[in-house]
């Protein structure tokens, strides 16, 4: 992965004490449970699905979960149409995802303050989820995903959130030569054909004032998406030709 050096620095360290725990349990030493249930906040396409799923293979080879598979999800799949519906609908998700990983993406839509008369489907769904994440936790991990204020909201609004979600990983935005590295191995080893720097071509274009600026802190900070766009559109500096997989 390019970049996110702050990211993978927690998650290394994550590693190692969930294997220190494990040798410790196996000398019959006492041991804190392992924390299983994660925050992951950053702007989109700052790679928080490719560290969930790097996350998930880790319990797995360390015996904590049964399988490595995640599942993704987003409001629509957890809410029904109904009250009483969004109950049944966001258990048979989690019965899907037991054994691996769970990964709600935009988790804070699931509190929407803009509704008049609150948002109560977003309320069971919220009720389920916490009760199935302390319930399975010896099967399950679970994943809260979002931009950063929206993920505030979202745990400043659910204190029983706070208490259960308590390792929070902040994913920094892409530096411009971050992102051309990206461009570069997007253009060059996933069907991507065009001029060579096609991935300094396409953060220039995006760090100029085009959509997928991040302009916090000074810093013109591009998505991996919006360079993927770039590369992807006719007409511009390459021209997608057979698929592949980008990389995390």
């Amino acid at each position: 992965m390019v970049g996110l050096e702050p990211v993978k620095r927690q998650v290394k360290a994550l590693s190692a004490q969930l294997n220190m725990a494990r040798l410790r349990a196996g000398q019959g030493l006492p041991v804190q449970p392992p924390k299983r249930h994660f925050v992951f906040s950053g702007p989109s396409g700052t790679g928080k699905t490719t560290v969930a799923r790097i996350l998930g293979r880790v319990f797995y080879a360390l015996g904590l979960l049964g399988g490595d598979h995640l599942v993704e999800a987003q409001r629509a799949d957890l809410v029904g149409e109904y009250l009483g519906q969004t109950a049944v609908k966001a258990n048979e998700l989690i019965d899907s995802a037991l054994g691996g990983v769970l990964f709600v993406d935009e988790a804070y839509s699931l509190s929407n303050s803009g509704y008049g008369k609150g948002d109560a489907y977003g309320d069971e769904a919220l009720q389920v989820l916490l009760k199935r994440a302390e319930d399975n936790r010896d099967h399950l991990v679970v994943i809260l995903a979002g931009y950063p204020e929206g993920m505030d909201r979202l745990l400043t609004a659910n204190p029983g959130l706070s208490s259960r979600f308590t390792t929070r990983v902040d994913f920094p935005s892409y530096r411009p030569l971050e992102l051309t590295s990206i461009g570069e191995v997007l253009a060059g080893r996933t069907g991507m054909c065009g001029r060579g720097g096609a991935g300094r071509a396409a953060v220039d274009r995006r760090a100029c004032g085009g959509p997928g600026v991040d302009r916090r802190a000074g810093e013109r900070a591009v998505s991996a998406d919006a360079v993927r766009e770039e590369l992807c559109v006719p007409g511009s500096a390459a021209v997608r030709v057979s698929g592949g997989a980008e990389p995390g």
